[in-house]
């Protein structure tokens, strides 16, 4: 803008005029140069503005995609880290029909037999599961110890613990599928449905029971209706507990049902060592079983849970072997492992 020192009046002499015109176009012509030279930077500077943004958005996203192998080499180790992560932890499930004592050997069986498992890799193991409460110290334990922890006052069931060691989500469901037919092999046909091979053990410590991680929302729970070829009632479960003045049981022993909970909620508590392993006694009618005919009078004449650990120790009916011999605690890991007779 031309300020009122560079206006000449029009009736200035004619050479002055021309003169001031001069000057005052190389002015004009001067602005508008320097102006534009100021556009030109200013939108130089915005353009590198947004090309600077560009290449630290890229570098960002570069970095945040680097490979596992490069990620790793980026950032600091933590020791254990990639172990841990790498390996994956075994799937637990678990299954109750009966008397555990009779259900544990199908599942060693199947575990040896069609998956192909060494002695040592044996996982089947008997506890209790399905209830909501523990005892004094988290323990769920046989009625020979503390009242307060005894497994069906608090709510669960006898059941057969087995994991899944599967690498694959399809893998996973192949290895249940064995088990589950395993299960729904345990029972029989009868006119008012399904009934397990024990029908003489009944209560809701008997019940029958299926813990699954995540219960009927579990991608597994498929693969067990479609193993139930026996049209069995599986009912959405929540953990049996006693109820009212008489203590209703919540989830009882029903016929033809089968109850299936959230093993992730209602986790698997392994029973006393004396309750491993004892060759599927009880699976059918005593008789059946009695060899040698010295087992069958020890299980008449004394109760099965005192006498068992002699009796077995006498007569060589007892499928699993300790390596050590003496209790750790009620629901407590101790060192032992199944190990052929």
């Amino acid at each position: 803008m031309l300020t009122q020192r560079h206006i000449v009046s029009a009736t200035a002499p004619r050479s002055i005029r021309i003169s001031a015109s001069v000057r005052a176009a190389s002015f004009v012509g001067e602005a508008s140069s320097q102006k534009a030279a100021y556009n030109a930077w200013n939108h130089t500077a915005e353009g590198w503005e947004k090309v600077a943004t560009s290449v630290f958005l890229a570098c960002a996203l570069s970095f945040t995609s680097l490979s596992p192998a490069v990620a790793a080499e980026a950032s600091p180790a933590v020791p254990g880290a990639a172990s841990t992560s790498a390996k994956k932890l075994p799937e637990t499930v678990y299954f109750g029909n009966g008397c555990f004592w009779g259900r544990q050997k199908d599942f060693v069986d199947t575990e040896m037999a069609v998956l192909g498992r060494k002695p040592s890799e044996i996982t089947s193991v008997v506890g209790y599961a399905g209830g909501k409460m523990t005892g004094p110290d988290g323990k769920v334990c046989y009625y020979y110890s503390d009242p307060r922890t005894v497994y069906e006052r608090l709510g669960h069931a006898e059941v057969v613990k087995v994991d899944i060691n599967a690498d694959s989500p399809q893998a996973v469901k192949n290895e249940f599928k064995t088990f589950a037919k395993t299960y729904f092999a345990q029972f029989r046909q009868t006119r008012f449905g399904m009934q397990r091979l024990d029908p003489q053990d009944a209560g809701p410590g008997y019940r029958n029971v299926v813990g699954l991680p995540g219960g009927v929302n579990s991608p597994l729970f498929q693969v067990l209706k479609d193993a139930n070829v026996n049209g069995m009632d599986l009912k959405e479960g929540a953990g049996n507990e006693f109820q009212g003045l008489f203590g209703k049981p919540t989830e009882d022993d029903l016929m033809n049902v089968v109850w299936v909970v959230d093993s992730n909620q209602l986790p698997f508590f392994k029973a006393e060592q004396y309750h491993q392993f004892h060759n599927g006694i009880g699976k059918r009618m005593l008789a059946k079983t009695c060899s040698p005919p010295l087992k069958c009078l020890l299980f008449a004449v004394y109760p099965a849970g005192v006498v068992w650990p002699l009796a077995a120790s006498l007569t060589g009916v007892s499928q699993g072997v300790y390596r050590q011999p003496q209790e750790s605690g009620c629901s407590e890991q101790s060192d032992w492992t199944y190990r052929m007779p």
